[in-house]
């Protein structure tokens, strides 16, 4: 498994991603189970809050929720959201989101973080593929 890009979150990411392997392996993929009663919503849920505070700590909080905000009109056309143009939250209503695509625009936010800190922390992209061992 990868690390988590706030270490101090490792052990809290590698539960969740025990968890959802063996659960996306073993019931999902097999039809045995549905996105909706996922096992491992309660570890994501640890994982995400977790996150958040690394997150918020250092203020990427803060442009991952100006890239929400310039992309309303896109996450409302591909989410299934409904877009609200006032400075009000978007959390309402996900109720009808797809799983899928709410976890793939959590994976490009993640991603976006990473890159962040990257550039933060003065490390480039060569230094990371270089370190990083197939």
């Amino acid at each position: 498994m990868s690390a988590s890009l706030a270490p101090e979150c490792n052990e809290v990411k590698e539960k969740y991603d025990t968890c959802f392997l063996k659960w996306y392996s073993e019931k999902y993929l097999r039809g045995a189970a549905s996105s909706e009663n996922n096992e491992c919503a309660a570890l994501f849920k640890n994982y995400q809050k977790c996150l958040g505070v690394a997150l918020k700590q250092r203020g990427i909080d803060k442009l991952l929720d100006e890239a929400r905000d310039d992309n309303k009109e896109n996450d409302a056309v591909y989410l299934g959201r409904k877009y609200v143009s006032s400075t009000r939250s978007t959390r309402r209503g996900r109720s009808g989101v797809c799983p899928s695509l709410l976890a793939l625009s959590v994976l490009a936010a993640l991603i976006f973080a990473f890159f962040l800190t990257l550039i933060v922390m003065g490390t480039t992209v060569d230094t990371v593929k270089s370190s990083i061992t197939v």
